[in-house]
């Protein structure tokens, strides 16, 4: 009985290596997975603490890329917390993997844009192009900011 045992834990440890491997995961994600394939919560997380042992996981390393590949989409950091939550990522890790994200005003400017002429005075123009930023996670300052630049633009060039 104990040697079929430890052939179920060795199958089930290369079967958890197999999906590390194949795309990167948070440990919560991992153990999620593993618990609902297996049954038993309780190998899925001696498995997911071994991999972390190993250095196969590691939820710093993955809320830092996490957070990277959603700025470089253009998203703002709402859209990066959400994507942290989404994947199981402690929220202890967030604050590390959020300081290294850049300065959202270059991407809040080329959306605004976009949506927008230099000098735009439209409320329904301005209302649609917040909107849009807000949904793709920017926060209300970033955006107030855009926009403030955006229509002083012109203006501030000397004649």
């Amino acid at each position: 009985m104990k040697a079929e045992s430890d052939e179920t834990v060795q199958s089930f440890r290369k079967q958890a290596i197999d999906q590390v491997l194949r795309s990167p995961v948070s440990k919560g994600q991992l153990i999620k997975q593993l618990a609902r394939k297996a049954g038993n919560v309780t190998l899925a997380e001696e498995t997911a603490d071994w991999l972390e042992g190993l250095g196969l996981l590691d939820d710093v390393q993955y809320a830092r890329d996490v957070a990277r590949h959603y700025a470089a989409k253009g998203y703002g950091v709402f859209k990066v917390k959400e994507e942290l939550y989404r994947r199981q990522i402690p929220r202890g890790l967030w604050d590390e993997a959020l300081t290294a994200l850049p300065d959202p005003a270059p991407a809040v400017d080329a959306l605004l844009n976009v949506r927008l002429a230099a000098g735009e005075r439209d409320p329904k123009l301005i209302k649609k192009a917040a909107d849009a930023l807000a949904r793709r996670g920017f926060c209300w300052e970033d955006i107030q900011a855009g926009i403030n630049q955006l229509s002083q633009g012109p203006e501030d060039e000397p004649n």
